[in-house]
């Protein structure tokens, strides 16, 4: 370690008694539940409501009066749409089309809807006939384009699909490094080497979310899914901080309830993951777990998951036995909600818990996280780039309590380590499957210790491709 003082004496660590890492963990949870409280105030501050009842009353009151209207009838049917009510909204929709053929867009919208209703065939005939006309404006003809393969895929027992991305990165501080050159080491206040502070560099990567369905076409909906995810950088300069990270998770998914619960399924399922650092293997995981999700309308969904995984380091030639110290498992669990606002606008919200159990107990720790994030669907500004674009802001905070000092930083003081991250940004398609994304991201931590406090701003640009 690049550190340098005068006295090398070292001293017995203090152990922190059951008790009082209690009251660490549960100090934890009530900053977590302030922290949230807070996030969600000043988010529901900004929301657009859906819309009530009253409002497709009224819709619905204004249409009848004049029926031959067609705004009317299209304004009853976005407030229908907006409220998730598929069904009065194919009605208006067929209704307009009975009096005009010929109106592609409305019978796109059409197609739509009978997606979302999971009537795929219905749905490919609309909107196979809009694009076929001719009459749709570029950005219509991307739209119904990316819907008409989703209704191709759902029909098909194998099913392949997935999404690849790559893109070019800046960040203030790739490599992870502290803020200050003041930190400790061994109970002491030293100076780090200017190597070891934070870098600003540039990187590329490519991500890959890849997943096979074989639907067994069952009442119960059982089907055998397999995700597999990639991802891989290059750095411009800092070397020593590429990766490569492969996680895979397979399991059958079904719904054992399907007469009782319509809206639940879940997947028990095996994962595995490995990552390399600099093109050594640093890590590689292997357990189980299971995957659980409900809904209870089409607005709503609530999904989990539940993992048991073991750990396992790999000493490297420069770190040739402080890897080894971090060998043992974890226990994952995350819940996310998602509730369709408006038929372009979501949120999402998610908590997380990962509590690690090591070989050296000042690695053993408790993590608790929440996030929150909204994504905006709207028509594309600029006629050189049709179609919907997507504009999403998210904000995370996490709270990581460990057990037990570290001899190696300072014997007597425990480490708490708190992490604040937002991202915003917005998606343009080129094409149907094709888009553009620009996002700029930052993390800040706040820790007890000034060996782990460090911001990091970046800013991305990528194409992602989905199939």
């Amino acid at each position: 370690m690049g550190w340098y003082h005068n006295d090398m004496s070292i001293r017995e660590p203090v152990r922190m008694r059951p008790d009082a890492r209690s009251r660490v963990r549960i100090s934890a949870v009530v900053r977590l539940a302030r922290a949230l409280l807070a996030v969600v105030v000043m988010s529901l501050a900004g929301v657009v409501h859906a819309a009530t009842e009253a409002d497709i009353q009224s819709a619905f009151d204004s249409m009848l009066a004049d029926p031959g209207n067609v705004e009317l009838t299209l304004n009853y049917a976005r407030v229908a749409t907006d409220a998730a009510d598929y069904e009065a909204a194919i009605g208006a929709l067929e209704g307009l089309l009975m009096m005009a053929p010929d109106m592609s867009n409305i019978r796109m919208e059409l197609g739509i809807l009978y997606y979302r209703l999971g009537s795929y065939a219905a749905a490919s005939y609309h909107l196979s006939r809009a694009v076929a006309d001719g009459r749709l404006n570029p950005a219509g003809t991307v739209r119904a384009e990316q819907f008409l393969a989703r209704v191709d895929a759902s029909g098909k027992r194998n099913l392949f699909n997935g999404r690849i991305t790559a893109g070019v990165r800046y960040r203030t501080n790739a490599n992870s490094g502290p803020d200050s050159s003041s930190v400790r080491a061994r109970g002491f206040d030293v100076i780090l080497r200017d190597e070891f502070l934070e870098e600003d560099d540039g990187d590329g990567f490519v991500t890959a979310n890849l997943r096979h369905v074989y639907d067994l076409k069952r009442q119960d909906r059982m089907a055998w899914e397999n995700d597999l995810f990639f991802y891989a950088n290059r750095q411009f300069d800092l070397e020593r901080v590429n990766n490569v990270i492969v996680e895979g998770t397979s399991g059958v998914r079904w719904n054992p309830f399907s007469t009782q619960l319509k809206g639940f399924d879940w997947r028990p399922h095996m994962v595995f993951n490995v990552v390399y650092r600099d093109d050594d293997r640093l890590s590689n995981i292997y357990g189980g777990g299971v995957d659980v999700s409900y809904y209870t309308d089409r607005r709503f969904r609530i999904t989990g998951r539940f993992q048991h995984r073991v750990r396992q380091f790999n000493n490297t030639a420069d770190r040739p036995r402080i890897e080894s110290q971090r060998d043992g498992h974890e226990n994952f669990f995350w819940v996310n909600a998602r509730y369709l606002l408006r038929d372009n606008l979501s949120i999402l919200g998610r908590f997380n818990l990962v509590e690690r159990e090591t070989e050296a107990d000042f690695n053993d720790a408790l993590e608790l996280g929440i996030r929150l994030r909204a994504d905006l669907t709207y028509n594309s500004p600029i006629s050189i780039l049709p179609g919907r674009w997507r504009f999403f802001v998210g904000g995370d905070y996490r709270d990581t309590d460990y057990d037990a000092p570290n001899p190696n930083v300072d014997p007597f003081k425990v480490r708490d380590d708190k992490e604040y991250r937002f991202n915003v940004g917005n998606a343009f398609p080129i094409t149907g499957r094709l888009q553009a994304i620009l996002e700029v991201s930052g993390q800040f931590v706040e820790s007890n210790l000034p060996n782990f406090e460090r911001d990091n701003i970046s800013t991305t640009a990528s194409i992602s491709y989905w199939f």
